[in-house]
Formats: C-alpha cells, structure tokens, sequence
C-alpha cells in the first residue's frame, strides 16, 4: 500500500510531460486502428466514386454538382490570390486543422458529424481530382501526392478518432467514457494530427508559390 501512495505522489509532482502526452496519444490511436482502417475504406470508396461521377451521373445532378464547385474553386482562388508563402501557409493550416478540430469535438453527436465530413470529403477530393485528370492528365496527380501523404492521413485519422468518440453512447459509464475519449481524441489532434497538418501545409504552400 505504501509503495502504490508513493507512485501516486510521484506521478501528481511529474505533472505535464510532452513525451507522456505523445505517448499517450499514439497509444490511443493505436486502440483507434480498427476505426482508422475502417474510415481509411470508406473514405477510398467515396474517392472513388467521386472521380468516376463526372462519367455516371446524369447532366440534371452533374451540372449543379460542377457549378458548386466551380464557385469553391474560384472562392479559394480569391483567398489565397497574392498572399506570400506564409499567409498561404497560415491559409492551408487553419482550414484543414478547422476541418480535423471539427471531426474530433463534435463526434460526441453520435459521430454524425465526421461520419459526413468523411463522405463528403471522399467525394469532393475525387471529384477535383477527376476534373484535374480531364483538364491535365494523369500526371497532373502526383503534385497532390507530397502534401497529400501527409494531409490525407490526418484527415482520415481525425474523421476515425471522432467517429470513436462518439461510440461513448454505447457504454455502460457513459460519462467515463466521454472524459477519456474526450481526452485521448484531443491528445491525438495536438500531438498526431496538428504535425501532420504542418508539414502538409509547408509542402503544399511552397508547391503553390514556386509552381
């Protein structure tokens, strides 16, 4: 009993480490690896079904579809026209970090909202990439390919970590259950998520401007 008060006693003085935090969210994400291989497939196949859409669907669905993305595309243009390679950073970070700090704190409501981030954002990646092939060829792909190995996983990670989050419902102490995944899924943002976004941005941002 005494030596289990002593530990408890160090453990309160240790206070915060960066190193058990890392740890502790690549542990998380570690228990997380069904759900991630899970939302990995699903986010392959809405991919896919966005890039063969523009092929399949009949012009009264397709035309509206392309219209809305023609605005997103001319909206980003605008964004980002003229910024220099740090504001286009700053730009590229913040939206796909919004995106992942979204997925992971509202999957608490059931995981509806990842559950569609991830839907939506399969399709909308494939779709783009079907237009860019049409527009460029195939070749055009492989300058989403640096960022992308690292912007993607993030992206699947969080849809995956808030999606768990949201199975919290299923257990029998709820609460518990909310507070630790709670924690682990915003562990996993800070110290797994947020890297991977940085030094997707970095790329992404320096592809742009020296294009």
């Amino acid at each position: 009993m005494a030596k289990r008060k002593v530990k408890k006693s160090l453990k309160k003085k240790q206070g915060f480490s960066f190193g058990n935090e890392i740890e502790s969210a690549w542990r998380y994400l570690r228990e997380s690896d069904n759900c991630v291989a899970v939302v990995a497939g699903f986010f392959v196949l809405f991919f896919m079904f966005g890039f063969v859409f523009p092929y399949v669907a009949p012009a009264e669905i397709l035309d509206p579809v392309l219209e809305e993305v023609r605005k997103l595309i001319e909206e980003i243009i605008r964004e980002t026209e003229g910024k220099g390679l740090v504001d286009l950073w700053g730009f590229i970070f913040w939206n796909n970090s919004l995106i992942a700090f979204v997925s992971i704190v509202f999957g608490f409501l059931l995981g509806v909202v990842p559950v569609f981030l991830l839907l939506s954002n399969g399709f909308m990646i494939g779709l783009i990439s079907s237009l860019v092939v049409a527009e460029a060829g195939f070749l055009s792909l492989w300058r989403l390919f640096p960022h992308g190995i690292f912007e993607i996983p993030a992206i699947i990670i969080s849809f995956a970590v808030g999606i768990r989050f949201g199975a919290f419902i299923l257990r029998e102490n709820r609460w518990r259950e909310f507070k630790l995944r709670l924690l682990g899924s915003l562990r996993v943002f800070f110290f797994v998520v947020v890297p991977l976004l940085v030094i997707a941005a970095i790329i992404e941002s320096l592809l742009i401007v020296f294009s």
